[in-house]
């Protein structure tokens, strides 16, 4: 189970995604669109993320709109403006242990954000914002004409004088023109939110893979985050920038009930004890 405790209630992480379900309804499915009884794309898509994750074949995402995932919280007996991500687990009377089953139950704020992820042809925009502009300037040289009033000396009525003429000559003047702009970009006001759901697709299957310690699984999470970025379409690059701002964001400054001492680069949790790029491992 992976909680909202460190984000807020539920209804306030939909509130930045309310453009963009409008969105979705014109031209895309929602990831829970027909209810748990038929796979939508994302599901789909989420579920080989997480069968990989937890080393188990035939693993299902069921991600639940507002009714269905109140009715799974009076289930399960969690508080649906809480927690993002759920795993049932049944107890077994061959292995006599408490055993998950085969699929992981999913919020609408973590589908409805891995899913906006997932279909941002440039996946750093679902990051940076563009909040403005500046002005982009160029010196440009134009040329011009003037009047100008000279003093000459002739010859008028057979004595030299003095006398001022007028004449036209052209300068030379430099003037700054505008000649575009330069967006100006900021990390999105839900940035942190696409951050947990993303995690939402990495804590989950440590349960599947039967971890049911919630800050070990948490931890070895936040290493497989960018497994899960990529998936869904991330550059490595930019995959190891999300597991980076989520433990600047959500692990290390939270230190909540998910977090532990020695989850750490070089610690016993880390699963790339030869690597020095935490959390990551690459």
């Amino acid at each position: 189970m992976i909680t909202t405790t460190r984000i807020g209630a539920f209804s306030a992480c939909l509130v930045a995604a309310t453009a963009f379900v409008g969105t979705a309804k014109a031209e895309r499915e929602l990831p829970w669109a027909s209810g748990q009884g038929v796979v939508s794309a994302f599901e789909a898509h989420a579920a080989v993320i997480v069968s990989k994750l937890a080393e188990r074949e035939g693993m299902a995402v069921i991600c639940n709109g507002n009714t269905d995932w109140g009715i799974l919280a009076a289930e399960g007996k969690f508080d649906p403006s809480q927690v993002w991500g759920y795993v049932i687990r049944r107890f077994s009377w061959k292995t006599f242990r408490w055993e998950p089953l085969p699929y992981t139950h999913a919020s609408e704020a973590a589908c409805l954000y891995a899913d906006r992820f997932w279909a941002a042809p440039d996946k750093t925009l679902v990051k940076n914002c563009r909040t403005g502009a500046n002005p982009i300037f160029e010196d440009r040289e134009i040329k011009k004409n003037r009047t100008v009033w000279r003093n000459v000396t002739k010859r008028v009525a057979g004595k030299i004088k003095t006398v001022r003429v007028r004449r036209k000559e052209t300068y030379t003047q430099v003037i700054r023109v505008k000649v575009g702009e330069e967006p100006v970009f900021t990390v999105c006001p839900d940035w942190h939110k696409t951050l947990f759901a993303l995690q939402v697709f990495a804590h989950e299957p440590m349960h599947l893979f039967g971890i049911s310690d919630e800050s070990v699984a948490e931890c070895y999470a936040m290493q497989l985050l960018p497994q899960v970025a990529h998936h869904f379409g991330a550059t490595w690059e930019f995959a190891r920038e999300i597991a980076t701002d989520f433990a600047a964001r959500w692990y290390t400054a939270a230190r909540g009930e998910y977090w532990r001492a020695d989850c750490v680069d070089g610690g016993p949790l880390d699963l790339y004890p030869g690597s020095s790029s935490w959390p990551a491992g690459y």
